[in-house]
């Protein structure tokens, strides 16, 4: 009936869709966004880089990353410290580490 249903770029995206759903469902019980768990990943395996070096391993434009950034700062998820110059630096807080091994989980 939809002669889409034999396109492999169709399949693709629906499929794409349907595990984003999953993995959003997961982090929604988190009090997470697919976008907040993943740039928490992403700091937690490389303490120390910038929130510009952050925004291109995940493909977010700087001006979308200040909000993110503010969301995860003001939950006492990361903190800024001095980096190189006047860049700073993101890590994870220690009181994250619980909520970082559950987002861990329902990635893998």
């Amino acid at each position: 009936l939809n002669p889409l249903d034999d396109t492999l770029g169709y399949e693709m995206r629906r499929a794409s869709g349907a595990v984003t759903n999953a993995y959003s469902a997961a982090l929604d019980v988190l009090g997470l966004r697919l976008n907040e768990a993943s740039m928490l990943i992403i700091i937690g395996a490389n303490p120390g880089r910038t929130q510009s070096d952050v925004g291109r391993a995940l493909g977010i434009q700087a001006a979308n990353m200040v909000a993110l950034i503010n969301r995860l700062l003001a939950a006492g998820w990361i903190e800024r410290a001095s980096g190189q110059g006047r860049a700073m630096s993101l890590l994870l807080t220690p009181q994250v580490q619980d909520l970082l091994h559950a987002v861990e989980s329902a990635f893998w």
